[in-house]
Parts: C-alpha cells; structure tokens; sequence
C-alpha cells in the first residue's frame, strides 16, 4: 500500500498536466466549433479556478462564480448555438465541479423524492415513444424551439434530473440556496427590463418576450423574481437592500404585465396569497388591501398599455380582444385533445414528443408518460404539498422570508402549469431544486432533529419559529 501511495504521488504532477492539457484541448475544440461557448466555458471555469484567490484577497466568498450563472438562467434566449443557452453553459460548468461534490453530498429526502419522481416521468416517456415507435426526427423551427421525439427525451432525460443534482450537489446551505434565489431574481428583473423595448416584443400580438424565448418564459421568471423580491424586502435590514428589492420586484411586476400572460398574473396572485397565509392576520389584511390597491391602479393604467398586456387581455379592453377568445379556445381544444389520447393510450401514454398537446401539468404528464407520468408527477408535488402544510401550520420568522418566498413562487409555477405547457425548462427545474435545498425550518423540524440543523446546513444557527 505504501508503495502504491509513493507512485500515486509521483504521477500526481503529470495527471495535474495532463488533465489542464485536456481541459484546453476541449475549450480549443469548442472554440473551433463555437466562439462564444467556447469563450463562456474558458471564462467559466477560470472564475472557478481563481475562486480561491479572489477569496483570499477581496474577501468574496468561495461560491461568489455560482451568482452569474443563477442570474442567466431566465435568460433563455440567449443561446450561441441552436438549443443551448448560456445559462446552460453555466450548468455544465457546475456540473463539471458537482462531479468531485457528489460523494459527499448528502441529499435530503425533499430533493431526493422529487428527483426520483423526475426519472420515473422519464422513464414513463420512454416507455411512450417505445409503445408509439414516433422516435421522429429532431427539427429547428421558429423561436428556437425543437420537434420530434428523440431530442425531447434527450432533453428531459438530461435536463430535470441533471439540474436537480448539479444544483443540489454545490449548494450546500440554505443561506447560499436564497444567494442564489436573489441572483436568479436579478436575472429575471433583467429580461423585464430587456421587454421594455419594441426589440424584444411581438409587434402583432403586442406582448413582450424579453430575454425569454416566450411570452411564457417571460412571465415565469418575472413571477419567481418579483416573490423572491418581495421575501428579500420583507426579511431586508438595510436601507440598500430594501431599496434593490424594490427595483427587482416592480421590475419583474412589470414584466408579468407586458408578457399578457393572465395565468402569469395568476400563479403570482397565488404565491402572494400563500405567503399572505404564512403572515398570519395581518399578512391576509395585507394581501386584501394591496389587491384593491393593485386592482385600481390597473384599471386607471390599462389605457396607457400596449393592448396585448397581461391587463388589457384580462379585462377585455382593446382590438386585440379577438386574440383572448382564440387563445382560449386554443385551450379547451388541447385539453379535449389530450383527454382523448389518453384514453387511447392510458398505460402507457404518447412519449415526449406528441405528449405535448394538453396545456395543464398533469393532463401533460399523463399524455406523454403515462401512469409513470401521474406517478412521478404525485412525487414531485406530494413534496411540495408536504412543504407548503408544513409552512402554513407553523409560521416562520421574518428572516426566513425568502425561504418561504421560494415555496411561494413553486406554488405559483403549479397554477401557472395547470394552464400552460412549461414543464421543460433548466431554469424552472433550476428554481424548484433552490426551493426544495431553501425550505424554511419549522419548530417540528428543530424538534424532530433535536434542535441540530438538518445536513444541509452546516454554518448557520438553529432558527427558531413562531406561531
């Protein structure tokens, strides 16, 4: 054995040389292939290099690289080549660095459930496309998006799972879970802003996409960033940070309503209502006289509104009224859709690719994954069910704002789901998993453990609760 350990050492210099040798090789090929990933993976994981130097001399704290990928991730428009985003450079780069967390990662069961519940939906489209025989043939089509079956496996084989275990295997708090919550919520409250000009806006529908690649994606992340805004002011301490809260949250508020997303101005009505609960008495007072405030305004500003906006399509007002009535016809018809070929394959579904029709979560899984889908999809959201009783039962402290916040935004995304068709986005999946690693501590928790934090945290105190 010692003799093996002398080797080892001997041959460590030319693994450390041959491992940079091989890292540059892939950076030159990707270069060759791809300027700009191959300049976003050499800056990447420079940053990730020098992390411990900057460290030490700035004072940053180690994680300080992870920040700038949680802020692309609502950023899904910006892709250097056809179906990659930068933020999912960023997650490879993670990935990279998850690879040598992984055999000390202990997952908690809130995340292992729902990983488990994401294999098992993938496994249930397989079983689809292998019952169907629609493997198909991957094709680019307007917007970036992508048809045929093959690569929508690939892309949810690949993508949820991957993304629940890259992020919970660097992030190793809870503290650093809402970090990255309010680098995602910046992101978000950049793509808002980006909507504001008539370049990121559809000029016939007259509603706003941003750095989203949708009006859809647009409202999703402006939801998840104006709750964790709100979560952000409620626990702030200093003036700048009540005052950035506040630019983040109207920020991504606005984008909700140039995006003309109603279900997202619902999923963010849902997630106000939840933390609204959370607060007790003075938290419903809160909610009623901010939505009778909110009502008013909208009313006196929808004039003044592209007439695509999320106001004007949910009051009615406008030309464009004719495009709401389509819309929901649009609806009702992928539902009736999706019933009927679930009743034609119900055991086993469709697979990814013609699973996609139903415009509603569950109706969605089942059509594509068959019972497996139901199954993984009871798996997911029996978690989240489990979490939200838990936070609704037993209150947090002001200073677990965001971590509730976090919850209330994955309450957000399940009503925005049971009407729209978002189900396989890196940076939904990348939110969900900072919700499940953040979820605040209940006194049941504290007692269940002892009063010792759970393995997740390891560097803040015990937080007590209140009723």
């Amino acid at each position: 054995m010692q003799h093996l350990l002398q080797r080892a050492q001997s041959w460590a210099p030319s693994l450390v040389i041959g491992g940079f040798v091989a890292v540059a090789a892939f950076i030159g090929l990707t270069i060759a292939i791809s300027p700009v990933v191959g300049v976003a993976l050499a800056i990447g994981l420079s940053a990730v290099l020098l992390a411990p130097a900057v460290q030490h001399r700035v004072g940053l704290p180690p994680w300080w690289p992870l920040l700038p990928i949680a802020v692309l991730q609502p950023m899904n428009r910006l892709r250097p080549i056809p179906g990659v985003t930068v933020g999912d450079v960023g997650l490879v780069l993670l990935g990279a660095v998850a690879l040598t967390l992984l055999p000390r990662s202990r997952l908690p069961a809130r995340v292992v459930v729902p990983l488990i519940g994401t294999l098992v939906m993938a496994a249930g489209g397989l079983l689809g496309t292998i019952a169907t025989q629609d493997w198909g043939i991957s094709t680019v089509v307007q917007g970036g998006y992508y048809g045929g079956n093959g690569l929508l496996i690939f892309k949810f084989l690949l993508g949820a799972p991957c993304v629940i275990i890259i992020v919970s295997a660097v992030t190793s708090t809870r503290t650093l879970a809402c970090y990255l919550a309010g680098a995602y919520a910046v992101g978000a409250a950049i793509s808002s802003f980006f909507a504001m000009f008539p370049a990121y806006q559809d000029p016939y529908f007259q509603r706003a996409f941003g750095l989203g690649v949708h009006q859809l994606h647009l409202a999703l992340t402006a939801v998840f960033g104006g709750i964790v805004a709100l979560g952000w002011l409620i626990s702030a301490t200093r003036n700048w940070q009540r005052a950035a809260a506040t630019v983040v949250g109207l920020l991504n508020a606005y984008g909700i309503i140039l995006s003309g997303a109603r279900s997202g101005l619902l999923a963010l009505a849902a997630a106000l209502f939840f933390l609204a609960c959370v607060g007790r008495a003075r938290g419903l007072l809160t909610f009623l006289g901010g939505s009778l405030l909110a009502f008013g305004v909208m009313v006196l500003v929808s004039p003044m509104l592209p007439e695509g906006s999320t106001i004007n399509r949910l009051l009615g007002r406008g030309d464009l009224v004719g495009q709401v009535e389509l819309s929901n016809g649009q609806h009702q018809q992928a539902a009736q859709d999706a019933i009927a070929e679930i009743g034609q394959h119900t055991l086993t579904g469709l697979g990814f690719g013609q699973g996609l029709d139903a415009h509603s979560l569950l109706l969605e899984a089942w059509n594509s994954a068959g019972v497996l889908g139901v199954i993984g999809v009871g798996m997911i959201w029996g978690t989240f069910a489990l979490l939200w009783g838990r936070t609704l039962r037993y209150g947090v402290r002001r200073v677990d704002a965001v971590p509730a916040a976090l919850l209330a935004g994955a309450l957000g995304y399940f009503v925005l789901a049971q009407l729209e068709n978002i189900l396989w986005d890196r940076h939904l999946w990348f939110f969900l998993t900072l919700a499940l690693l953040a979820a605040p501590r209940t006194r049941a928790d504290l007692d269940e453990s002892g009063g010792v934090p759970d393995d997740l945290v390891v560097s803040e105190p015990p937080v007590l609760v209140s009723h």
